[in-house]
């Protein structure tokens, strides 16, 4: 992958907006098909219980083991894409304000121009 170097933070921070919009939708993905493989695990012990041979339910068994190690990895990587937006979120809204908090200043710092336009030093002669 070509990989070019953000050389300005405007640049970056849409960058990670851009990122972050493409891991919350994998997040949601997984969450999405961990949600579908917990209704099969239910349903595959609801079957455990309900067999009636020993063969059936020791492969019904197998099944469940299988269904439990891909929910875990399923769990995992919705931890880590987790972190992964969490983390682009808290540098989004760090360089969100210092965007506010720099067009506050430059604001002020217009107003008070304009006042002291305004208003005439008074000498008390």
């Amino acid at each position: 992958m070509n990989r070019r170097k953000v050389e300005n933070i405007r640049d970056l921070n849409v960058k990670r907006r851009v990122t972050n919009e493409h891991v919350m939708i994998r997040y949601w993905e997984l969450d999405k098909e961990y949600t579908e493989l917990w209704r099969y695990m239910e349903r595959v012990k609801l079957e455990i219980k309900l067999s009636r041979t020993e063969k059936l339910r020791t492969l019904q068994t197998k099944i469940l083991l299988r269904l439990e190690d891909e929910a875990a990895r399923l769990s995992r990587q919705r931890e880590k894409y987790s972190r992964w937006s969490a983390d682009l979120y808290y540098w989004m809204t760090l360089y969100d304000c210092a965007s506010n908090r720099l067009r506050l200043v430059k604001s002020c710092k217009a107003a008070a121009d304009d006042v002291a336009d305004e208003f005439q030093t008074i000498n008390f002669v």
